[in-house]
């Protein structure tokens, strides 16, 4: 007879993304003016800070949200322009992993926005280890025969048949990451997206956040409409896997729902042209970017 390795699959099964047919702009989350930009710094850390840091900053009356945006090396950020108010202001890694938090009021003067650390750097958010994290919870021999056929199954596009063996799988291992990985996948396939985002982010909080899984996380995440909550987990896919054209495509579509970050979204969409509905959405962005800007094509 013939046996089955015990230990969990390396790879998972990579979600096929979707067209582009419904590229359009979105509202910035804060007012826009022609005011200056925000700048803000993070101070206290006694070296430069590592990349993979991120600042968002919500309005505490209609909860509407601007950004993430980077933190540099030397500690600074700049937003776009922020109306008066009172604000939460929040220092996260691009996993979504909050390091700090704390209220500030933005004043109608211009001046520079201080989040003050307690004296010590953030680690860099982790971005390799999900193999060893998962082997800490292999499945069970019937778990995993389970996962193998639903492998075979998506290979030939039936999801939902997939779907079902791989939620067996979870039933007789709980912590099999991997299964719970792909089953995300499937939901998100299958137009199951908030079941899908809780699927990828168990297995996230199982065996540690794969580009793979952002991505998806990203794909769900962009059909709900919740487009802050994508950018974020494209960015972390890309941080853990900088050659990732899958990533490069859903962060690309992500960044054209904002008249101002097209020419970002071009870049990324370039990255991504071997696929060929990213080739697609490439022509219409750069035909809105075109529609925007004039034919110089910037802001």
């Amino acid at each position: 007879m013939r046996t089955i390795d015990p230990r969990p699959a390396a790879a998972v099964i990579a979600l096929t993304l979707f067209s582009a047919s419904g590229l359009g702009f979105r509202a910035s989350g804060l007012a826009q003016s022609e005011a200056p930009a925000l700048t803000g710094e993070v101070r206290g850390a006694p070296g430069p800070l590592e990349s993979g840091y991120a600042v968002v900053l919500e309005d505490m009356t209609s909860r509407r949200v601007a950004g993430p945006v980077d933190v540099q090396p030397d500690g600074t950020f700049q937003l776009g322009h922020v109306p008066s108010g009172d604000y939460i202001v929040k220092l996260q890694t691009y996993f979504g992993e909050l390091i700090r938090q704390e209220f500030v009021n933005v004043a109608a003067r211009s001046e520079t926005l201080i989040i003050q650390l307690p004296g010590k750097a953030p680690e860099r958010p982790p971005s390799g280890g999900v193999a060893a994290a998962r082997l800490e919870h292999p499945p069970a021999k019937k778990a995993l025969r389970a996962f193998v056929a639903a492998d075979k199954l998506s290979n030939s596009g039936r999801y939902a048949e997939a779907a079902r063996q791989l939620e067996r799988a979870i039933e007789i291992s709980p912590g099999y990451a991997d299964a719970h990985s792909n089953l995300g996948a499937q939901y998100v396939r299958l137009g199951r997206y908030r079941d899908g985002i809780s699927q990828i982010t168990e297995a996230m909080r199982i065996g540690n956040p794969s580009a793979v899984d952002l991505t998806n996380l990203a794909c769900a995440q962009y059909e709900l409409r919740r487009f802050d909550e994508g950018l974020v987990s494209a960015r972390a896919a890309l941080a853990a896997d900088p050659a990732s054209q899958n990533a490069h495509y859903i962060l690309g579509l992500l960044l054209a729902q904002d008249r101002r970050t097209l020419g970002e979204a071009v870049h990324h969409l370039e990255m991504a042209e071997s696929i060929a509905s990213a080739r697609t959405a490439l022509e219409r962005v750069r035909a809105m970017l075109a529609a925007a800007f004039g034919p110089a094509g910037a802001p």
